[in-house]
């Protein structure tokens, strides 16, 4: 394609191109060169017919330059909004390539998110566990506690049948004190009956001197052999 350079730009926008006509003036309509004074008429009516054609095809000629001013213009213009929307486009593209770049920090942030929330998973995952151990450590230890209160109450009732034991050995204990202190005074009866039979045999023998005396076993004996269990005492 063929570049076209447009024109410079004016203050005021160019609608046609300004071409100096000799023995013309475009402003006024009148000819800047005194007419031309034919020697007949018939010269004069070819003159005017000549310098019509020749001003219809000028302004033809004018026409067709000032159209091709437009189509410049236009292309300029044309190209001015290629170049401004190039200039879009490419904000565009920039504004794109930002939006990817967010785009890509959000899914970074996501994916650090995502990777933070699986480590809290876990961790709460690790607490559960920890807490379900905890949780069987309670119960087992619940169960050790009443094992062992079991185990208290059955020590108890032991300690408390020792004691009824130990209550009814020592009320054994004291009826057999009772028993031997009943046992001694008898004993002691006896000795003193033992004695007071040996006197009266005594004075028995000093009345009789004659007569001989029965044998009359000495203390011990007679202890061996009327108080079996007083050997004990």
């Amino acid at each position: 394609m063929m570049k076209i350079t447009p024109p410079a730009r004016t203050s005021s926008p160019q609608t046609h191109l300004s071409i100096p006509i000799f023995g013309s003036n475009r402003a006024s309509g009148h000819s800047s060169i005194p007419p031309f004074k034919p020697f007949s008429a018939d010269m004069a009516a070819r003159y005017a017919t000549v310098r019509a054609s020749f001003s219809g095809k000028i302004a033809k000629y004018v026409g067709k330059v000032d159209a091709f001013a437009d189509v410049i213009a236009s292309y300029s213009r044309r190209k001015g909004f290629a170049s401004a929307l190039q200039a879009m486009y490419s904000r565009k593209r920039g504004f794109d390539d930002a939006l990817q770049a967010m785009y890509s920090r959000k899914r970074g942030f996501d994916n650090a998110l995502q990777a933070m929330y699986s480590r809290k998973q876990g961790f709460d995952d690790a607490l559960q566990t920890m807490y379900s151990r905890k949780q069987g450590f309670d119960d087992a230890l619940q169960a050790m506690y009443s094992r062992k209160k079991g185990f208290d109450d059955a020590m108890q009732t032991m300690y408390s049948r020792k004691r009824g034991f130990d209550d009814a050995l020592q009320a054994m204990y004291s009826r057999k004190r009772g028993f031997d202190g009943a046992l001694q005074a008898m004993y002691s009866r006896k000795r003193g009956s033992d004695d007071a039979l040996q006197a009266m045999y005594s004075r028995k023998q000093g009345f009789s001197g004659d007569v001989a005396a029965p044998h009359i076993p000495k203390t011990k004996e007679r202890q061996s052999c009327h108080n079996p269990t007083a050997q004990n005492f």
